[in-house]
């Protein structure tokens, strides 16, 4: 009787295939959040040796010009089994995209001109979704 011995190394050197969310831009105050219902989306990864890759994110925050104006520079990463890895980078712009409201003061009724009164403001309002302090 013959006997012989083989040995087979198995070595997972791919990392997974991650697909990301399409980079979005959301009005400030609104779902910056990964997942669905007016999230940002969830990333998907698949692999060729472990079923279920790990997905993780990080989130960056860039600040813009205005304070409520910035950018999300999300990171996310598939890891498999053996620890390769995939990152890629999803862009979320946070922007002020509706104008401010104003209500102008009520009107006045004077006898003549010389009794205008100096412009003022009482009595009028404004307000903005992303600005709490319109001027």
């Amino acid at each position: 009787m013959a006997l012989c011995t083989q040995t087979i190394n198995v070595a997972d050197n791919t990392p997974p295939a991650l697909t990301i969310p399409a980079n979005a831009t959301r009005e400030c105050g609104g779902n910056t959040a990964p997942g669905g219902a007016g999230g940002t989306g969830f990333a998907s990864a698949i692999d060729n040796c472990t079923i279920s890759p790990l997905i993780t994110f990080i989130d960056v925050v860039n600040d813009g010009v205005c304070p409520v104006r910035h950018v999300i520079s999300r990171s996310w990463k598939a890891t498999d089994s053996c620890g390769n890895q995939t990152t890629l980078i999803q862009t979320i712009t946070v922007t002020d995209l509706t104008n401010p409201t104003i209500t102008c003061p009520g009107p006045i009724s004077v006898e003549c001109l010389a009794n205008v009164p100096a412009p003022s403001f009482v009595g009028g309002s404004a307000s903005d979704v992303c600005d709490p302090t319109v001027t």
